[in-house]
């Protein structure tokens, strides 16, 4: 487990991937487009989507899949989709505020004001999503600072670790079942649902 935390984190993410990496991201669109400066070889888009996205970053080939287009999932539907995998296992609900986490408060002190959070949301959090915001807050070591204030790095390092080990919790209980009957596929062979499905159709029908 690795995090980076500096404004160059996609340089330090690429050379600390090692050659021949195969990495899974839940939405590669979004991470796909900020690595994509970084040497790209090729691609398969489709539509907003980056299905699979290649690198030659310094002699190093590096692949990117989607994992989403594989199992249109959401990450926080994971623990009740796999959940003899998940079961005993300490997974909070995820609460990002996106809108808050603003460029000028990361670089000038990076602590946040817990009152404030969550009224800039699209939609506005309820109480109870603030509730449980809080409750993160006091479940991650250090981050509560007093009152009415938190880390915003260490609430970022917090939920994009939770966001990471969902989706490999999740993604290889998938892969797991995929390779028992009556499929029989490698999920790293495909790069979608539809062609998981096609593969299957080909071994055992066509």
């Amino acid at each position: 487990r690795r995090t980076f935390t500096s404004l160059e984190c996609a340089e330090e993410l690429m050379e600390f991937l090692p050659h021949n990496s195969v990495v899974y991201f839940h939405n590669l669109g979004f991470d796909g487009r900020l690595l994509m400066k970084h040497d790209v070889t090729s691609n398969i888009m489709k539509g907003s989507k980056i299905i699979t996205q290649k690198h030659k970053y310094k002699g190093k080939k590096i692949t990117l899949n989607d994992s989403y287009s594989l199992f249109p999932q959401a990450l926080k539907r994971f623990p009740a989709a796999f959940k003899k995998e998940f079961e005993g296992l300490n997974i909070q609900k995820e609460l990002m505020p996106y809108r808050y986490y603003k460029y000028e408060r990361i670089v000038e002190t990076a602590v946040g004001v817990i009152s404030e959070v969550g009224y800039d949301e699209l939609p506005a959090w309820t109480q109870a999503q603030r509730d449980e915001f809080v409750k993160n807050i006091d479940s991650i070591p250090g981050c509560r600072l007093d009152a009415d204030t938190f880390d915003m790095k260490l609430y970022c390092e917090f939920y994009c670790q939770q966001d990471v080990n969902v989706l490999r919790i999740g993604f290889n209980a998938f892969r797991e079942a995929a390779l028992k009957e009556p499929i029989c596929v490698d999920v790293h062979t495909v790069k979608t649902a539809p062609s998981l499905a096609n593969t299957y159709l080909n071994n055992n029908v066509f």
